[in-house]
């Protein structure tokens, strides 16, 4: 009877050793990528939020503290040895997973994985699933680039680990000359500026105009009004980064936003320290005019696709709301005009050198406070 009981129990022991055996084998396997991250939701290679795989499941890293040292990182980790142009958050490429490994993530830069930088531990956090953290990685296109390691990425993410080559990507192109035939100022009321305060398109003095002064509607303001012409010369069409879903409907305007931010426009004095500004929402990206035989794909009317299309120009005329830069709180004289389109780099493009349109501006103070610009050589840029 006592040598039953001890084979018994013996059994027991090498049936729970075995079992352990087992499991740490199986964890030992699944766990032969820990640490490392990938890239999920971008439009290329080099773009996305970034995630990280502990014990064996990949989770997000929350964006609270995120900033360009931890980009670097993360852009280095993946093989992109010149390491990041922007560090993205608030879930900017979607928001694909749930699991949060990382919150509060901070890198000196010098780290060669994130897994390495200070945070709050593994799956101590206090953010949401839209505060994702992500990267847009520098790349040079003038050769091949291949990341120092391969990294596997199922779908339907995309794969960093191949050969990287010239990708298929849109490229705007503002036209210069169009800016410089186009300018002029005009002095309008605040009484018939409301909806584009709204969407913040005069300088901060307008809106303490607007809140103070009971006599506000007699208070006009000095606009510096042009035409854009966006021309896409890359080898893809050019689409807001937000699904159709997630556009933002303004309806003092009555229209859809697809991207808040579209264009900026500077006015810039002699130390390069912006005087005043103006944004342009993308409150329609459509095909206003195509060259060598394309066809128009997007017209916004009807709550239509927006997009610009290889060979095709997207017009934003001078008359439109917010197709301005507020310079009424400025001194005559001389400056620079500059001029961004895509300027958070929200989409991917095949260049960013050519997204800017730089130009002389003048303003001057004539008789009888009667004010005049001129703008001159009007020239591309890069960011």
């Amino acid at each position: 009877m006592i040598n039953f009981i001890l084979f018994f129990q013996l059994s027991i022991l090498m049936t729970i050793n075995s079992q352990l055996f087992n499991d740490n084998r199986i964890d030992n396997n699944n766990h032969h990528d820990e640490g490392m991250i990938r890239l999920v939701g971008g439009r290329t290679m080099f773009e996305g939020n970034v995630e990280i795989n502990h014990f064996g499941q990949w989770g997000m890293i929350c964006d609270d503290e995120w900033n360009m040292n931890d980009a670097n990182v993360a852009c280095k980790q993946l093989g992109f040895v010149l390491g990041a142009i922007m560090a993205t958050n608030n879930s900017r490429y979607g928001q694909e997973n749930e699991l949060i490994w990382m919150d509060n993530v901070m890198c000196d830069g010098r780290e060669s994985s994130i897994s390495s930088c200070r945070f709050n531990g593994w799956n101590i956090h206090d953010c949401k699933t839209d505060e994702a953290a992500g990267v847009i990685c520098r790349v040079r296109f003038d050769q091949p680039q291949q990341p120092l390691w391969p990294i596997p990425i199922p779908k339907p993410t995309l794969m960093v680990n191949r050969q990287m080559k010239m990708p298929d990507l849109p490229d705007l192109e503002p036209d210069p000359k169009e800016v410089e035939k186009s300018a002029y100022i005009e002095s309008r009321s605040i009484m018939y500026l409301q909806c584009a305060m709204e969407e913040n398109c005069l300088s901060q003095s307008a809106y303490e105009i607007d809140k103070n002064d009971p006599t506000w509607i007699f208070h006009t303001r000095i606009l510096l009004r042009f035409t854009a012409s966006i021309r896409n010369v890359g080898n893809v069409d050019f689409r807001p980064f937000r699904q159709k879903n997630q556009w933002i409907w303004h309806s003092c305007h009555r229209h859809y936003h697809s991207m808040e931010i579209f264009a900026t426009f500077n006015i810039i004095d002699h130390d390069g320290n912006p005087v005043a500004q103006g944004h342009k929402a993308s409150f329609c990206l459509e095909d206003n005019e195509c060259h060598n035989g394309v066809d128009a794909n997007y017209v916004c009317a009807n709550y239509g696709d927006q997009g610009i299309s290889v060979n095709c120009v997207d017009i934003y005329k001078s008359d439109l709301d917010c197709q301005w830069i507020d310079i009424t709180d400025i001194v005559p004289g001389s400056y620079q005009l500059k001029i961004i389109i895509n300027p958070e780099m929200k989409v991917a493009e095949k260049t960013f050198d050519n997204n800017a349109v730089l130009c002389s501006f003048d303003y001057h103070d004539g008789h009888r406070n009667h004010r005049s610009i001129v703008v001159t050589n009007c020239t591309l840029s890069s960011l």
